[in-house]
């Protein structure tokens, strides 16, 4: 069976716990895997350098089969708190390495259509870089280009997009000053300057802003101007403003629709203080909500009181059940209770359906996709009632117990 061995992942900002010192803590050991998460510290290591902001760019070695697959990643501080896990969706091509790529081509705006591109000049290869620059007559502004790539199969690549800025020609042309604001607009030439050399353009500036007190939740503005006066758009940031940190998340709380203010939305019971929370099952009552889309929010507080973002969650609601699905798919999920297997069946085609086993506890146990046919090991887990999630490709749920003898 065709495998692939290496996979490029980067991996940037690992670290997102909530209520962290980042001026004295430290990224310090990272993590992947695929599949069943095999618990904190247990999974493959990521050889990085410790540091408060860590970029890990090389390959991971892993044999999988042709399909969709998870990429599982995170990383731990010095203080041994670990990061959220980070999961990305990989597709692994069948013969992937049996077919070199042949050609390629670039468009802007419009897709002409598979070959009617602009050419890239490459040297057939299994792996093809391309180094040169793209002759283009755009006007200067934001724009899009699209990449793609054939192979000797005949078969096209995905159209990978990229917005690029297109900079004036002028010769000579400067940027000579900037400034940055908080909150409201003071107006041109009335924000905080910038301290840097005059240059065309400007990378790797560190600004210090001090807020004082009010909303946790803030807006940071940016922008320049050049040599003959003329300032630039102002780029605009939301900013989080956290005090002095807490250790522990003590408690979370959800609410549907409009929020009602910290601290007055459904209380979620989350056991003792965590410094994270990854995964997280309760009940949520949705009676009285009319059908269609809605939105459900989770967010956490820690120790100092200083609550999280909020999360949100999608979720329809419809006319029908989880039975609905099982007719609608000819699907069948037995033996139920089990002690061994759970086999799922489908009748009728499948297609962009996502299927998670979760415990009481809220953790992943299991996490795949279903395209009609799946068996689910059980015999290593404990006595007890499970939860299996069915997704479809428009995020709907529907949510199965199984008990295991």
């Amino acid at each position: 069976m065709d495998r692939i061995h290496d996979m490029c992942i980067v991996l940037l900002g690992l670290l997102c716990i909530l209520g962290m010192r980042a001026s004295a803590q430290e990224v310090v050991a990272g993590e992947w895997f695929t599949g069943a998460d095999p618990g904190f510290g247990q999974g493959n290591v990521l050889g990085i350098t410790p540091g408060g902001f860590v970029t890990f760019s090389g390959g991971l070695s892993v044999a999988l089969d042709p399909g969709f697959h998870w990429i599982n990643v995170r990383a731990r501080d010095d203080e041994g708190h670990w990061s959220h896990t980070q999961y990305r969706q990989v597709y692994v091509r069948p013969s992937a390495a049996d077919h070199d790529l042949v050609s390629a081509e670039w468009f802007t705006g419009a897709d002409p259509g598979f070959g009617q591109g602009n050419a890239l000049g490459i040297t057939p290869g299994g792996v093809v870089t391309y180094n040169d620059d793209i002759p283009h007559t755009l006007e200067p502004g934001m724009h899009w280009l699209f990449l793609r790539a054939l192979n000797e199969e005949g078969h096209w690549s995905h159209t990978h997009g990229r917005m690029v800025h297109v900079r004036r020609s002028t010769p000579g042309i400067e940027l000579v000053a900037a400034e940055w604001f908080t909150d409201e607009d003071p107006g041109h030439g009335q924000g905080e300057a910038v301290t840097f050399p005059p240059n065309d353009t400007i990378s790797g500036v560190a600004l210090e802003a001090s807020f004082g007190p009010g909303e946790l939740f803030r807006w940071m503005g940016l922008r320049a101007q050049d040599d003959l006066g003329n300032w630039s758009h102002t780029q605009m940031r939301p900013v989080f403003v956290r005090p002095e940190a807490g250790g522990l998340i003590i408690s979370a709380e959800w609410f549907i629709g409009e929020d009602p203010g910290f601290g007055s939305a459904n209380t979620i019971a989350i056991g003792d203080p965590t410094p994270l929370i990854e995964d997280i099952l309760f009940e949520a009552i949705t009676q009285g909500l009319a059908q269609g889309n809605h939105v459900l929010f989770v967010r956490v507080f820690n120790d100092r009181g200083t609550p999280s973002l909020a999360y949100p969650v999608t979720f329809t609601i419809d006319t029908g059940t989880g039975m609905d699905l099982q007719e609608q798919l000819g699907l069948t999920i037995g033996p139920n209770p089990t002690s061994n297997v759970l086999m799922l069946r489908a009748d009728r085609p499948v297609e962009g359906m996502h299927l998670r086993l979760m415990d009481s506890a809220g953790r992943i146990l299991h996490q795949d996709f279903f395209s009609g046919s799946l068996n689910l090991d059980l015999s290593g887990h404990a006595v007890g009632t499970y939860y299996l999630f069915l997704s479809d490709a428009e995020g709907k749920y529907t949510v199965f117990p199984v008990v295991k003898q």
